[in-house]
């Protein structure tokens, strides 16, 4: 979580959030990738 704080500071201090939501688009596919993950393998 501590990279999230980083990311959103230097996006606030840029004024500009675009690293910010590539950032937040980047968790959101590594945690979709996860439960997909997950899901594939109880699937039988």
């Amino acid at each position: 979580m501590e990279e999230y704080y980083k990311v959103l500071q230097r996006a606030d201090n840029a004024g500009d959030s675009t690293e910010f939501v590539e950032f937040m688009l980047g968790m959101i596919r590594n945690a979709l990738k996860e439960i997909s993950e997950t899901h594939n393998k109880t699937k039988v």
